[in-house]
């Protein structure tokens, strides 16, 4: 488990590296920040919605790899769920006064939230260095295409019989 650890912080520390001297030796530094994170953000979501059926396939250990994958997420999720959603049900008097129903409940607005905090900021930023010009208004409605899909995958395979994660 330690090799594991040592190998996967290797291959991030490699990928810092590499990132940060691409953006140096770049004259187009703000298309390229946006169209590496456009493609990053497109590849995430489409490996996490590719993962979602086989989460409780491929173990390592205890853990279960493809749900490792989900995790940025699911943990998100999970916050906004908790913070914001099933708190701000009970202050608009929404809430059944018990845990259970109010967790079922909040589920997919606190998996929406979670999107919404993650991609908001980043269609933003594109749309203001950018302009989304041609290619970049295509891509972020791929990538909006994308999450959207992953977000019904999310719900509908994560909380499944076997394993669930969200």
């Amino acid at each position: 488990m330690v090799e594991l650890v040592v190998v996967i912080g290797a291959v991030i520390a490699a990928a810092v590296i590499w990132l940060t001297v691409q953006i140096v030796n770049r004259p187009d530094r703000r298309e390229w920040i946006a169209r590496s994170l456009l493609n990053l953000l497109v590849a995430y979501f489409v490996v996490s919605a590719a993962t979602l059926p086989f989460l409780n396939r491929l173990w390592l250990g205890e853990i279960a790899l493809p749900a490792l994958i989900q995790l940025p997420k699911v943990i998100l999720a999970k916050w906004c769920q908790h913070e914001l959603v099933i708190r701000g049900m009970r202050i608009a008097g929404l809430s059944t006064g018990s845990m259970s129903p109010d967790l079922i409940a909040s589920r997919p607005w606190g998996l929406l939230l979670a999107y919404v905090f993650a991609l908001g900021p980043v269609f933003a930023v594109i749309w203001y260095r950018t302009r989304v010009k041609k290619p970049y208004g295509r891509m972020a409605l791929f990538l909006a295409a994308v999450a959207v899909i992953d977000f019904i995958l999310t719900l509908r395979l994560a909380g499944g019989p076997g394993l669930s994660i969200y």
